[in-house]
């Protein structure tokens, strides 16, 4: 099965990653594993990832100041904290800063961590589709605003055309009605001659 998304999974303790990665062998996940937050940006700097999961408690750099620093890394990956502790603090730093998508408590559940990941992916998906529609809708509208801006000048320069045409008429139809007085009063000299 081919991996259609890249899961980056950050946690300090190598049986954490062990069961993370345990979770989601036979998932269309490529899974990649980071041992620290600086290991996990480092990671982030070569591979495209759709998802990250990262523990909160780690030593150096903590998971919210990771998820916050991947953000510059990783613009539209969907972010999840993992959390052993019921530190309210660090979960609204991480869901404030870090744009973190869910939190999940540790120990978790296997089948609710993969439908976690499984949202998160799906969600991703949708925020790509969005911003492909979203830049072709750009572009049609930008190519609508050229022809809006060409067919306003095109309206423009035939409303010029037909008003010099009109104004061209008027002066004609003038002309026109000056003739026709001089040849009623050159007919009404003849006739009046000719009496």
């Amino acid at each position: 099965m081919e991996a259609k998304h890249a899961l980056l999974l950050v946690d300090d303790e190598e049986n954490i990653l062990n069961s993370l990665r345990r979770i989601f062998r036979r998932e269309p996940f490529e899974v990649l594993t980071a041992a620290s937050g600086m290991e996990g940006l480092e990671l982030l700097q070569t591979h495209t990832v759709s998802v990250i999961v990262s523990d909160q408690r780690m030593p150096k750099m903590v998971g919210a100041e990771f998820l916050r620093r991947s953000i510059e890394l990783a613009p539209h990956a969907v972010r999840i904290m993992l959390t052993g502790y019921a530190d309210v603090e660090a979960t609204v730093q991480a869901i404030n800063k870090g744009q973190v998508y869910r939190y999940v408590t540790k120990p978790w559940n296997d089948g609710e961590m993969k439908m976690v990941v499984r949202a998160a992916a799906q969600r991703f998906d949708l925020q790509e589709s969005n911003r492909q529609l979203t830049a072709e809708l750009n572009k049609v509208n930008a190519q609508l605003d050229t022809l809006d801006s060409k067919l306003e000048q095109r309206v423009e320069e035939r409303t010029r055309e037909l008003r010099s045409a009109y104004e061209e008429s008027l002066r004609l139809t003038e002309a026109l009605e000056l003739k026709v007085k001089e040849l009623k009063r050159s007919d009404r000299i003849q006739s009046d001659y000719n009496r």
